[in-house]
């Protein structure tokens, strides 16, 4: 029995696509599918080209060859498991944007000071469920610089906590539906071939016996086979760039009155005050203790988002009193400048340059490599190479750049946090999660109404939300939707279950399953998730069907076997972007993760018949 035969596709050319090609290659077209995928998967091994650009040269040929018409194409794009993905990407942003990720990891760090076994254990199950409430692969971004720092805190080397923190997050990610791009993938795929959707907390039970075996796994395994290896670079110059600075409050500040100790802007992660000007003295001790008073200067370090953030705070002027006034806010623009000092002494002072009366610009920071500037923002000597973050308009830039002491002007490293939004970026997230679970729509709506939601609140500028989405992931699965379709049409699932058939026959449906999850698993170690889940899916329902049983139990088979990814770096994104943070080698995943592949998989293996019976 060929699947193809079941949705009205005969051994012959296919309807609509007659030519010279398809009548040459007329009654091989399961081989030659299937000789294709092969190729496909040649291509993802070899790394030649970047994965998407793989699969899309695949898909062109499957549409060349006739086993995808015109409009099952265009029925590739109207799949609902991309437009979930690229919406969730844009919530996931928005909760980057306004802190709420950021206050999350300053909580877990402050609590690791004090209390390092139970601090990290709450970093990582935090990791394990904002992965599950959000698409896994921007927490991990966020949270490499915070697991840098913690495992600094703690005396540890970045090995020990980068990869527990990319597994706990694989894990997290398989316990929902939106955890993982791969999962709404795999059912966007099954609600091609007539499957019900799976809600979005359908699979949670599985998820969780999966996490706690593999939490558990991990706990015992981690001390004996992570390597404890320290020859990275500096955890501090991890992330953005951190700028000397000046804070002037005024009159409107909320902080005045009370302690250094007691401003929650001036005590978070980015931020270090190193000295208070009172008067004509300098303040270097005693910090947490100084009453803040109007006329106070309170010299500090920050990062470069956390700088944008403190600008835009009422009744805090910052930076050196030499820029725009305020009737110029519009027009007004902030960018990075690497000096130069053309044809002038190599140190000078910024006050020297008098940049707010030839340019209005107004300098808010400035920064250098490795090295103190001074004992604060208006005596710091500058010289070649130092950065300055600059605040003006786009003419006075100009001018500036002309005049040849700055040059190489970008735009700033990073974006002011907005924090009085994050409640907003929550409630959409929340919204998505209730509504999705409670079935009062699909998913995929109700994630383009929260990101059309958070856009109106400006949780996230509209620039900002379409660059997170990761469109080479978007062009991967697009492309394999296209091939995988074409493995439908051309009876090459069909053939793929005649061939597996005899070998299971007899063999209870338990082993089909196992076999199903092994083959997910084994695939995704070597070539992308996204791809082995599109291939597999339709194998895993016609072995289901062939077998009469139900295919939901062997979907979800797929569902973790292509995300439960631990014994290389480029089978899951979230290893990928570990293996290059913390300087490991390709066998220090196979050495962990291999015997996390086994313990995850027998977990799952034996709790999917009991949530999906066959």
């Amino acid at each position: 029995m060929l699947i193809g035969h079941d949705r009205g596709f005969e051994a012959g050319p296919i309807p609509g696509t007659e030519n010279a090609v398809i009548d040459l290659i007329s009654g091989y077209e399961p081989y030659l599918a299937l000789a294709l995928v092969l190729l496909l998967f040649a291509g993802f091994l070899s790394e030649r080209f970047d994965p998407d650009v793989t699969a899309a040269g695949a898909a062109a040929l499957f549409v060349v060859f006739g086993f995808v018409p015109t409009d099952e194409v265009l029925a590739a794009f109207a799949n609902p498991a991309p437009i979930t993905i690229a919406a969730m990407f844009i919530i996931s942003g928005a909760l980057v944007r306004t802190g709420l990720l950021d206050a999350l990891a300053n909580r877990v760090v402050a609590a690791a000071s004090n209390r390092p076994i139970a601090g990290t254990a709450a970093f990582l199950l935090a990791t394990l469920l904002a992965s599950g409430l959000m698409n896994n692969t921007p927490v991990v971004i966020v949270l490499i610089p915070v697991a840098i720092r913690l495992a600094a805190s703690l005396n540890l080397a970045a090995t020990r906590l980068l990869i527990p923190l990319s597994y706990m997050a694989v894990l997290g990610g398989t316990c929902t539906l939106i955890g993982t791009s791969t999962n709404l993938l795999v059912d966007g795929v099954a609600q091609e071939s007539g499957i019900e959707p799976f809600s979005i907390l359908e699979i949670t039970p599985v998820g969780l016996v999966a996490a706690a075996t593999g939490g558990l796994a991990l706990l015992i395994l981690a001390p004996i086979l992570l390597p404890d290896r320290r020859d990275r670079a500096d955890p501090g110059d991890e992330g953005e760039a951190t700028f000397l600075t000046e804070l002037r409050p005024s009159e409107g500040y909320g902080g005045l009155g009370k302690t250094i100790g007691q401003i929650g802007d001036m005590n978070r992660r980015g931020v270090e005050v190193i000295g208070i000007r009172a008067q004509t003295s300098v303040k270097p001790e005693g910090l947490s203790e100084h009453v803040l008073e109007i006329g106070d200067r309170i010299i500090a370090k920050v990062a470069t988002s956390e700088l944008l953030t403190l600008r835009n705070l009422k009744g805090l002027d910052v930076g050196l009193r030499q820029g725009p006034t305020a009737e110029d806010a519009s027009d007004l623009v902030v960018a990075e400048a690497i000096v130069t000092l053309s044809g002038r002494s190599r140190r000078v002072r910024i006050a020297q340059l008098a940049m707010g009366h030839r340019y209005g610009m107004r300098v808010l920071g400035a920064h250098r490599h490795g090295e103190a500037l001074g004992p604060d923002l208006s005596t710091a000597l500058l010289r070649p190479a130092d950065k300055l973050l600059l605040e003006g308009t786009s003419e006075g830039f100009a001018r500036m750049t002309e005049a040849g002491d700055l040059a190489a002007i970008t735009v700033a490293g990073g974006r002011a946090f907005r924090r009085r939004k994050a409640p907003f970026a929550f409630f959409a997230l929340i919204s998505v999660v209730a509504l999705a679970a409670t079935g009062v729509a699909e998913i995929s709506v109700l994630a383009l109404i929260a990101v059309a939601a958070i856009l109106a609140f400006r949780c996230i500028d509209n620039d900002e939300a379409w660059t997170s989405i990761d469109a080479g992931v978007l062009v991967l699965i697009f492309s394999m939707l296209i091939v995988g379709r074409g493995l439908q049409n051309s009876g090459a699932v069909g053939l793929m279950v005649e061939a597996v058939a005899p070998a299971l026959e007899g063999l209870s449906p338990l082993v089909a399953l196992a076999a199903i999850y092994v083959l997910s698993s084994v695939l995704t170690e070597a070539v992308t998730n996204n791809a082995v889940a599109v291939v597999v899916t339709p194998l895993a329902i016609g072995l289901a069907e062939h077998l009469g049983a139900d295919p939901r139990p062997f979907i979800v088979a797929v569902m973790f076997g292509a995300s439960a990814s631990f014994a290389t770096p480029v089978g899951y994104q979230t290893n990928t972007l570990v293996y290059g943070a913390g300087n490991y080698r390709f066998s220090d995943f196979l050495r962990i993760g291999i015997p996390m592949n086994a313990v995850v998989g027998a977990a799952v293996v034996g709790a999917i018949p009991i949530f999906f019976p066959f």
